[in-house]
């Protein structure tokens, strides 16, 4: 079960994606220095208590663009390897790309935030069909023995300084939401190449190589990430054959799915088809 830290980190502050934009500018610069220092260099506020400075810095590392160590008061910022490539790219996260790609690791069953990950991944819904908060509070609940609050969840993808602008879920007047429906956009494969890979390989090792449907489905559920239906993760793969970076084998029941390549192996990939 997760500790009180971890659910807490967020301090009650939804990430921002200009914030997380700074923070990986000084993870560029291998940035070493207390959080009032890092307030200092990026803007972002802080104070003897709280602030937004903390929770940047562990949201940028749960979504996957920076690792870091804490020693005498002092962060010691790096990058990734995909932080090194967002920052080549996209060093604003502009893209929705980026944030598809960032939202996808936040999210992470293994090495997401953990109350993210339960509304997207672990909660089960319908797609385009409203549920009632209370209720996901509820399901909440049981999953993690304790009351969580999500209302910093639900606010990181209705907030236009976030991640709203992927529309991934809506609010209505009635205390529900709407999961919603999205659609495979074709100039993003290689990134959901990447997410499939890059979850394989936190959930199961590198030394796994072949896995069924259904653990796609339940152990990493890829389609829930993104709000896909079933028919799009078989495109997906498909089109992953296609490439070559997965075998698709259709002789054993449940189908298997080889994989041939490691994330890393396609990472710089990632941004090639965009225009």
């Amino acid at each position: 079960m997760e500790n009180n830290f971890n659910f807490n980190f967020h301090e009650t502050f939804y990430p921002n994606i200009e914030y997380i934009s700074r923070i990986l500018e000084l993870g560029s610069k291998k940035f070493i220095g207390t959080k009032e220092n890092i307030s200092y260099e990026t803007g972002i506020p802080t104070g003897n208590a709280s602030g937004k400075v903390r929770p940047h810095i562990k949201y940028a590392k749960y979504m996957g663009l920076i690792d870091y160590d804490i020693k005498d008061s002092n962060y010691y910022l790096c990058l990734t390897d995909l932080g090194k490539l967002v920052y080549m790219e996209d060093k604003y996260l502009l893209e929705n790309l980026t944030k598809y790609l960032i939202h996808y690791m936040l999210t992470d069953k293994r090495r997401g935030a953990p109350q993210w990950s339960f509304f997207f991944r672990e909660f089960e819904h319908n797609l385009n069909e409203k549920i009632s908060l209370k209720y996901i509070k509820d399901k909440a609940k049981l999953h993690f023995g304790k009351e969580i609050e999500l209302g910093v969840v639900k606010n990181t993808y209705l907030k236009d300084d976030s991640l709203g602008s992927l529309k991934l879920i809506e609010e209505q007047e009635d205390q529900s939401i709407i999961f919603r429906k999205s659609k495979i956009q074709i100039e993003f494969i290689f990134m959901y190449a990447y997410c499939l890979l890059k979850s394989w390989e936190n959930t199961l090792s590198q030394n796994v190589k072949e896995i069924t449907m259904d653990i796609l489905e339940n152990d990493i559920s890829f389609t829930k990430a993104f709000g896909f239906e079933i028919f799009e993760l078989d495109e997906i793969l498909a089109e992953l054959q296609r490439y070559n970076y997965i075998t698709i084998n259709k002789q054993l029941t449940p189908v298997t799915i080889i994989k041939n390549v490691s994330a890393n192996e396609i990472l710089n990939m990632i941004y090639s088809l965009l225009i």
